[in-house]
C-alpha cells in the first residue's frame, strides 16, 4: 500500500498547470537521466494496490542563519561509503528475487517455499518484474542507505566479515543487501515518510541529524531534474554527512556521498538567501546535462528527504496474495514523455504542457532509473481496465 504524497512546496512538481495532484513519493532507483530521443517500450501489469492519501508538510525547524556553525555526522566517504561505483541493475548479484520480495513482504509473498526457494504469485512476479527493469541503470538508493546504515551499526558490518562499508567487497552477500536495501522504497511506510522540501527546510533538518552523529536517524536525500517547461529527467539519490559554509554569504555546503563517484566527497549547494538548492551529479562542474536544482519561483522542484527508520520490514503487501485493489501500471522504459487516456477520454501523464492527471484514481509515481540520458522518470497507475 503507497501513499500519495501532495507536496505543498507552491505545487512542487506538478506546478499551477496541474488538475490534480501528482504522486511526490519517489523511487530512486539509479542515477540520473534526460529524456532526448530513442528507443522505448510500455510494459503494463496487474498488481494488487490499495491507495491511501495524505499530505506532506514543509516543516518549521529551527531558523537558518547566515552564521550557521558547520557540523559534522562523523561519516567518512572513505570509510563509510561503498568502495565501488553504482552498479547497474540486472547483475547476478544485484536482482531483486524471491527471497527478498519475502524479507520485504513476509511469507505472505511466497505461494511456496521459503528464502531462495521462494515461489511468488503472478501478480507479484510481474511486480519483481518491474522493480529490476527499473534498475537498468543503477541502484543508487540502495548504496546510499545502505551505507548510511553500516556506519550506524542498524546493519553490522561484521556481517559482511568488515570493520566498515570502506573494506566490504561486492560479492552475491553484499549484493544482495544493497538490493534488499534499494526495493525497501517501494514499502508503504517509506512512501508515507518521504517528504518534498525546501531547500532550507532540507537544510534545517539535516543539520540536527548530523549533530546526532550515528544516533540519528539517518536521512537519505533524493533529487530529480525538472527543466522550465516542467519536464522530468531521471533522479539521484545521496547520503548527506555534513555541512559547511560556502564561498559567499548566505551559502552552505552539504557534503554528500554519492554512489557514482565513490571515495569522493560531493556537494549540494543550499543558497539560504533564496531558498534554492543546486547539485552537479556530473565529474566535471557546470556541466549542464548533470545539474540538478531547485528553489521557488516558476520552476518548481523540492528536495525528497526520507528517514531510514521508515525502512522496517516486513509491510504489508497489497499486490499478493489477498490484496485489495487491482491496478495497471505502465511506464516507458526510454527516452519519452507519455500519458495515457480512458474511455471517457481523461488523460493522466506529461503533456506539452506539463503534467496532467484526469482519471479518477489515477496515481502519477516518480522513479529514477538509469545512468544515462534516456529515461522517463514516472509510472502512471490506473484500476485495471480504465485505460
Amino acid at each position: 500500500r503507497l501513499t500519495l504524497l501532495r507536496s505543498r512546496l507552491n505545487g512542487s512538481l506538478a506546478g499551477p498547470e496541474s488538475s490534480r495532484d501528482i504522486r511526490d513519493m519517489t523511487a530512486f532507483t539509479a542515477c540520473r537521466g534526460k529524456m532526448t530521443s530513442g528507443h522505448a517500450f510500455l510494459v503494463a501489469l496487474l498488481s494488487i494496490f490499495l491507495v491511501q492519501c495524505s499530505d506532506t508538510a514543509l516543516l518549521p525547524d529551527e531558523p537558518l542563519s547566515e552564521t550557521t556553525e558547520p557540523v559534522d555526522s562523523g561519516f567518512t566517504v572513505s570509510e563509510d561509503g561503498l568502495p565501488w561505483a553504482n552498479t547497474p541493475g540486472f547483475e547476478a548479484d544485484l536482482v531483486i528475487n524471491g527471497a527478498i520480495l519475502q524479507r520485504l513482504y513476509g511469507q505472505g509473498a511466497c505461494t511456496l517455499g521459503d528464502g531462495a526457494s521462494c515461489l511468488p504469485d503472478l501478480a507479484a512476479t510481474e511486480w519483481l518484474s518491474q522493480v529490476n527493469g527499473a534498475t537498468t541503470g543503477g541502484y543508487c538508493e540502495g548504496y546510499s542507505v545502505l551505507s548510511q546504515l553500516l556506519w550506524s551499526g542498524v546493519v553490522e558490518p561484521a556481517t559482511f566479515g568488515v570493520d566498515n562499508a570502506g573494506a566490504l567487497l561486492f560479492d552475491a552477500e553484499s549484493g544482495a543487501e544493497i538490493a534488499y536495501w534499494h526495493a525497501t522504497q517501494y514499502l508503504e511506510r517509506v512512501a508515507e515518510s518521504t517528504e518534498a522540501m525546501s531547500a532550507n527546510a532540507a537544510m534545517t533538518r539535516l543539520i540536527r541529524a548530523f549533530r546526532l552523529g550515528s544516533e540519528a536517524d539517518s536521512l537519505r536525500v533524493g533529487m530529480v531534474q525538472r527543466d522550465e517547461s516542467g519536464a522530468l529527467s531521471g533522479g539521484h539519490a545521496v547520503t548527506p554527512f555534513a555541512l559547511e559554509q560556502g564561498e559567499t554569504f548566505g551559502t552552505f555546503h552539504v557534503m554528500v556521498y554519492d554512489p557514482n563517484h565513490p571515495g569522493e566527497a560531493r556537494t549540494l549547494l543550499i543558497n539560504t538567501l533564496d531558498d534554492t538548492w543546486r547539485y552537479d551529479a556530473g565529474p566535471a562542474d557546470d556541466n549542464a546535462e548533470d545539474v540538478y536544482s531547485g528553489g521557488p519561483g516558476e520552476v518548481q522542484n523540492p528536495l525528497y528527504l526520507v528517514a531510514n527508520s521508515a525502512r522496517s520490514a516486513p509491510d504489508e503487501c497489497d499486490f499478493c496474495v489477498g490484496g485489495e485493489r487491482l491496478t495497471r501500471l505502465a511506464t516507458y522504459w526510454g527516452p519519452i514523455a507519455f500519458s495515457v487516456t480512458d474511455t471517457a477520454g481523461r488523460r493522466s501523464g506529461q503533456t506539452l504542457e506539463g503534467f496532467t492527471n484526469d482519471i479518477p484514481q489515477a496515481e502519477i509515481d516518480l522513479h529514477f532509473s538509469t545512468l544515462w540520458q534516456d529515461n522517463t522518470p514516472f509510472w502512471i497507475r490506473t484500476l485495471a481496465g480504465q485505460a
